[in-house]
């Protein structure tokens, strides 16, 4: 095994995203995951397009594992558990608050049979409070953790749900990064801990800092929106030609250097635009007149004059347009693996890079036989 985690061994027994996402980004990074599964299997299974019985967000964020199928139920696989759980130095989990206990996999057990383990719980609102019992899927933690309520200042002031689950993916990766902080940790002390990973808290920390900044200073008057105006146009998507961009700037500097990039340099004359501050007191007709503009040019074209003028600026790509862009492929970030049984399947490359100690590239998800 290569990789940062190489030695270390990670039990997990995710379903759906969140958990199982948090053991594939171990496993890239050199871990040993070991994948259980009930014999119905995991349900993110049968979710969305799928070849040859896999479904590609399953290899998604199982790549890498092997898999052994266990019915947790059944007290004649104890002694298998338990020695899953004396192997391991991760355990992952994001069964229902209660459930892991019941099955005899609980924290308190688990510490008996191997005091050096890190044991990982994945919730939606944690074990206590007035949401605990409550079933969670990634749109509820978007509306109570403010998410949701932020998109209003992109969407004509309708709430609006991010389209991807966003929730369950920033929490897989708080849990795989504090699940190494525990790694760390043992190295001196000799012993495990329990890291309580809880989907609303990881969206809420991850969406504080621009999204709650009205709300951060406790004797000043709270506003409404979580942003101001000009940061809401750098949320929306403008038409071009033939596609839409997205452009931005907080910076006077990063303004002019988009008047420059479509061509509208007598911007920078105008009175109205003439410093940083005429320019923050007139960015109404400021963007205004730069969408009238990119409306009538191609994207080619801008995506050229945003490199050249260092703007910033990016075409708004759709999902099959991703692997041409020239720096994804020029940073090979969709890579091709052979999935037994199924074929050719594009897998993205692991975020970090490592100079000593390569990250995988991506290997074939388990398969049931």
């Amino acid at each position: 095994m290569t990789g940062p985690l190489a030695g270390v061994k990670v039990l997990d027994f995710g379903q759906i995203v969140s958990a199982p996402m948090a053991g594939m980004w171990l496993g890239d990074q050199g871990a040993e995951v070991i994948k259980v599964e009930g014999p119905e299997g995991d349900p993110l299974a049968s979710l969305g397009p799928a070849k040859a019985g896999l479904g590609a967000m399953y290899a998604a964020v199982n790549r890498g594992k092997t898999l052994e199928v266990i019915d947790l139920s059944d007290e004649a696989n104890r002694p298998r558990l338990e020695a899953l759980i004396a192997w391991a130095d991760v355990l992952i989990q994001n069964f229902r608050p209660g459930v892991a206990a019941r099955l005899g996999l609980g924290w308190a057990r688990a510490q008996e049979i191997n005091d050096r383990l890190i044991y990982v719980s994945i919730s939606g609102f944690g074990d206590d409070g007035p949401y605990a019992g409550q079933r969670v899927y990634d749109m509820a933690v978007q509306a109570i953790s403010g998410l949701a309520g932020a998109q209003t200042l992109a969407s004509g002031g309708k709430p609006t749900l991010m389209a991807g689950i966003v929730a369950d993916k920033v929490t897989a990766l708080t849990a795989a990064q504090a699940a190494t902080a525990a790694l760390f940790e043992r190295e001196t002390s000799g012993r495990g801990q329990h890291v309580e990973c809880v989907m609303l808290d990881s969206a809420l920390a991850f969406h504080w800092p621009d999204g709650m900044w009205n709300q951060s200073f406790i004797e000043d008057e709270k506003g409404g929106a979580s942003a101001f105006p000009e940061y809401a146009m750098l949320n929306k998507p403008l038409p071009a030609k033939d596609g839409a961009v997205i452009i931005g700037a907080m910076q006077y500097k990063e303004a002019q250097a988009l008047a420059r990039a479509i061509g509208e340099d007598d911007l920078l004359n105008d009175a109205r635009f003439s410093d940083l501050k005429r320019w923050r007191e007139n960015g109404k007709p400021f963007w205004r007149l730069l969408a009238a503009r990119i409306a009538e040019m191609p994207v080619a074209e801008l995506r050229k004059g945003f490199l050249r003028e260092d703007a910033v600026g990016a075409v708004i790509a759709n999902a099959g347009d991703i692997a041409d862009d020239p720096q994804v492929r020029h940073r090979s970030l969709i890579l091709t693996l052979d999935e037994p049984g199924v074929g050719s399947v594009y897998a993205p490359r692991h975020p970090p890079r490592f100079s000593r100690t390569p990250a995988h590239a991506p290997r074939p998800a388990p398969r049931r036989l």
